[in-house]
């Protein structure tokens, strides 16, 4: 289905097939030693140029190559399947986890593996998982949950007094199996039990991965991911199950759980939390995936999506760029915890 490229002469040899210059492929040289992987497989490299390029990539744009085409074909069948947009993620991180799942699979390149994705829809989901974020444990970072402990939920519960306002809301994007989500709601539940405020609570938790989600909404998890669960609140919130551990029905009743795709356009928000804006959002080392056209889109879509004086909490190798500094105040630098500025309204003058 997908023509082979001439293989070249012994005189005439690539950067893919042995580092010289070819009249097929058209790359010029690039150190093997640390691409090696990426052009075994015939992976667009971000180092690569054409030969019509010049030494410094000047000249007149060259045409998509075969391989580009193949890369952009693997895109988008994935999205077709998947509703995952692939060709948002960090360029470097597609090229890896694409060879790495070529090499499992005993593929000779992009040309085998798009027609392994064309007749194969699972595959297209097994790439998309090992895209994923799928390594957490409640409380993980505990500092971070300190602060937003002492710090953000004293001053959110504050300023909701001071409004009148009776329900708080949390956005965990990119929750994976539901750590994060559950630990916010047994800080924000510890906070507001026995208040008279009378706070209603919700947090809506979201990620692209139907199976992590499904283990999420179950709540019952292995011992080693409650490492750092401080032990009142491990007494309080858990009940031992085979082995496990469930959370607490009262705890589970404030998650929601739902797909949601942070870089799909127009869809800023969990489809489940259409109306009204949050007092927190957590993404933690989501971020870092994603091209930084792509993050800065996301982070965009997250001031908007905060109420006035919300926060916003990022991973620890995670920021938010120079261009968008100004749409968030640090709270900790440090720890990547942020709330939103908002301009100073216009005053209105009286006349007559």
């Amino acid at each position: 289905m997908f023509p082979a490229i001439p293989v070249p002469m012994a005189h005439a040899k690539c950067a893919i097939c042995a580092n010289k210059m070819c009249q097929w492929h058209g790359f010029a040289p690039i150190p093997m030693k640390k691409h090696s992987r990426f052009l075994r497989f015939g992976i667009p490299w971000k180092g690569l140029r054409t030969a019509s390029e010049g030494k410094h990539g000047q000249g007149m744009k060259r045409p998509p190559t075969h391989h580009e085409h193949r890369l952009a074909a693997i895109i988008d069948r994935v999205r077709t399947v998947t509703r995952c947009d692939l060709g948002q993620y960090d360029a470097d991180l597609l090229r890896r986890r694409m060879a790495q799942r070529i090499a499992e699979t005993n593929q000779s390149g992009l040309g085998d593996y798009l027609e392994t994705l064309t007749f194969n829809a699972g595959e297209c989901e097994h790439l998309v998982r090992l895209m994923a974020v799928e390594v957490s444990t409640f409380f993980r970072n505990p500092i971070v949950f300190e602060l937003i402990d002492q710090q953000v939920l004293p001053e959110i519960i504050a300023r909701k007094k001071n409004l009148g306002k009776r329900e708080i809301r949390a956005w965990s994007a990119g929750c994976c199996s539901g750590e994060e989500a559950y630990s916010i709601a047994m800080l924000i539940h510890e906070r507001v039990q026995g208040q008279t405020l009378g706070c209603a609570c919700h947090i809506f938790a979201t990620d692209i991965q139907p199976d992590t989600l499904e283990t999420a909404r179950k709540g019952l998890f292995p011992r080693d991911r409650l490492g750092m669960v401080k032990l009142d609140l491990f007494d309080r919130h858990f009940i031992p199950s085979n082995g496990r551990y469930q959370v607490r029905e009262a705890i589970r009743d404030m998650v929601s759980f739902s797909h949601h795709d942070l870089t799909a356009p127009g869809n800023t928000t969990p489809a489940d939390s259409i109306f009204g804006t949050f007092d927190l959002i957590l993404c933690r080392n989501v971020l870092i995936y994603f091209s930084q056209s792509s993050q800065n889109g996301i982070i965009r879509g997250f001031y908007d999506s905060l109420d006035d004086g919300g926060f916003l909490v990022l991973g620890e190798a995670e920021h938010i760029h120079h261009d968008l500094e100004s749409l968030f105040i640090p709270l900790d630098r440090h720890n990547r915890i942020f709330k939103k500025s908002v301009p100073p309204r216009p005053r209105t003058t009286k006349t007559g």
